[in-house]
């Protein structure tokens, strides 16, 4: 889909984040806004708008990828949730961020949001830590 910035991986979707690493049926990006640490998409590789367009054997490990990035996640930022948000209707390429929330943090009790006001960007050598954490987390889950 040329229009898809998640077919493209192209400097669109570059801006927004970060890629992690590639799992069965998904990429794992990390978001470069990182007001909610740890904020990341779970992206089906191939391109679909809609989970019932899955077969079952891609959705279940889509879905296993999905629930193994959570894990990876919770170990690395022990939040007191994390949420899981699934729109499309802007992008309309499948897929899933995971979200870590904080009872005492920004936006508890309600759905993600982001804003340019509050976003927290990073210096690159602390992205590529959480990279380089997350898909260590990953790899020990597979």
């Amino acid at each position: 889909m040329s229009d898809c910035i998640y077919c493209r991986q192209d400097e669109g979707l570059l801006r927004l984040m970060l890629p992690v690493c590639s799992l069965q049926a998904s990429e794992v990006y990390l978001f470069k806004d990182q007001l909610y640490p740890g904020r990341c998409v779970v992206a089906l590789k191939e391109h679909k708008r809609e989970m019932f367009e899955l077969d079952d054997v891609t959705l279940q490990d889509y879905m296993r990828d999905v629930s193994r990035t959570a894990q990876a996640l919770q170990q690395m930022y022990q939040p007191d949730k994390l949420n899981y948000a699934v729109y499309g209707d802007i992008v309309d390429h499948f897929h899933v961020h995971l979200v870590p929330k904080y009872k005492d943090g920004f936006g508890w009790g309600q759905p993600f949001q982001t804003h340019p006001d509050f976003a927290v960007k990073l210096e690159d050598h602390e992205y590529e830590r959480i990279c380089k954490e997350l898909e260590q987390q990953l790899s020990k889950l597979l």
